[in-house]
């Protein structure tokens, strides 16, 4: 685990550094994708964006946010079947918290015991993506 420690319910995701997620590569997230309905997403890597000056933005709201200076992407195996849609999901691991994540399909992995490693073989698990920047 990182230098901090970290307590589940003071925990937000989407504020969380790189570090935070690479200590919990295979682990699973909870994803709510409707109010009854929830997938597990296992963390496959936490991939490194380029070092970059923080810039301030303003929201249309008037609020403000700030970039990372180390951007990255956690890349996320979802199970089999159909890819949920690219949107913003509430999810929930049991170490790191919870917090709302924008998940992207990003690509389709053979599964164990696919007979057909083809694009529309639903027994190819789907890869998606979130990025931090």
């Amino acid at each position: 685990m990182s230098n901090e420690t970290l307590q589940h319910d003071q925990c937000v995701l989407s504020t969380m550094r790189h570090d935070h997620f690479q200590d919990h590569v295979g682990s699973p997230f909870q994803v709510r994708v409707s109010d009854d309905t929830t997938c597990t997403m296992t963390l496959v890597e936490v991939k490194l964006g380029k070092v970059r000056a923080r810039r301030k933005f303003s929201m249309p709201d008037g609020t403000s946010m700030e970039t990372r200076e180390q951007p990255f992407t956690l890349f996320l195996e979802g199970d089999h079947g159909a890819p949920i849609e690219q949107n913003s999901y509430p999810v929930t691991h049991a170490i790191l918290g919870s917090g709302t994540l924008f998940i992207t399909p990003h690509g389709r992995k053979k599964a164990v015991g696919a007979k057909y490693p083809d694009h529309h073989d639903h027994s190819m698990n789907v890869i998606y993506q979130a990025v931090f920047s």
